[in-house]
């Protein structure tokens, strides 16, 4: 579970340095998305430990599914 984590980590990092770098988006936006980056980082330290060891696997899927419905609806709806 936590080398996915990092690996999502690791991929997102790639991306938003590719984009950056091909300017996609401005130092102000840069800031932003290196903000998001610490839930990220904390659901790979021990608070995300804590949680995996309270939470079903059954239902840490269930909730990453339903988030990542959510993105796609959001991303989709937006883009009409």
């Amino acid at each position: 579970m936590q080398a996915l984590g990092l690996s999502f980590l690791v991929s997102t990092v790639t991306l938003a340095v590719g984009r950056a770098s091909g300017g996609a988006f401005g130092t102000s936006v840069a800031w932003v998305l290196v903000l998001t980056l610490v839930p990220a980082l904390e659901g790979i330290a021990p608070l995300g430990q804590f949680i995996r060891c309270r939470i079903s696997t059954v239902a840490f899927r269930r909730c990453f599914c339903w988030g990542l419905l959510m993105l796609g609806v959001h991303l989709a709806v937006r883009n009409w």
